[in-house]
């Protein structure tokens, strides 16, 4: 507008208008573009109830009549008992007595059948399957952690391709002239 030569200078306010809303628009698609460049992915593990700590077995809580009562550490969470209940590792078992995918969960208990011939070996062996129930949980969260991040990492590819083609556009229409 404060051009020497009148050639040079806007024709008219509607003309210096369009300039600026133009710019204005690649400012924009520029921004998101850059907000999407800056994007950060957390690599963290999905929520734990358990918060990181294993569940061990602390001791027999009692027997009676088959059942043998157990006292964890911490309540088992839902998906720690699927862990359980899914078993796909080797175990030791008594025949006619527990196997991982019997055990029932009540608050920080664990009870099992067992016999009384057999009750002190069947603890043992829920020590060990709680042991590769642990493994088998965090593997499980660390495999959901790592398709949470896939997911986001994609859509970030495609906020920044979106955003990359908002810039081109805004760019190539603020410098077509009429």
């Amino acid at each position: 507008m404060i051009q020497q030569s009148p050639p040079n200078r806007p024709g008219s306010i509607a003309k210096i208008k369009e300039e600026l809303i133009g710019r204005g628009n690649e400012f924009v698609a520029k921004q998101r573009l850059d907000a999407a460049r800056r994007a950060v992915i957390s690599d963290t593990v999905p929520n734990d109830p358990l918060g990181g700590e294993d569940i061990r077995v602390l001791g027999v809580d009692g027997y009676a009549d088959g059942l043998l009562t157990l006292r964890l550490s911490a309540a088992a969470p839902s998906a720690w008992n699927l862990a359980m209940q899914n078993a796909r590792f080797p175990f030791s078992s008594i025949v006619g007595d527990s196997e991982p995918r019997t055990v029932s969960f009540n608050g920080d208990r664990a009870r099992l059948n067992a016999k009384a011939t057999t009750a002190e070996q069947t603890a043992r062996y829920l020590k060990d399957w709680v042991t590769q129930t642990n493994l088998a949980y965090r593997e499980d969260l660390q495999r959901k952690a790592a398709e949470e991040r896939r997911k986001e990492v994609e859509r970030i590819r495609w906020k920044i391709q979106k955003a990359e083609e908002e810039a081109r556009v805004a760019e190539a229409l603020r410098t077509i002239k009429f």
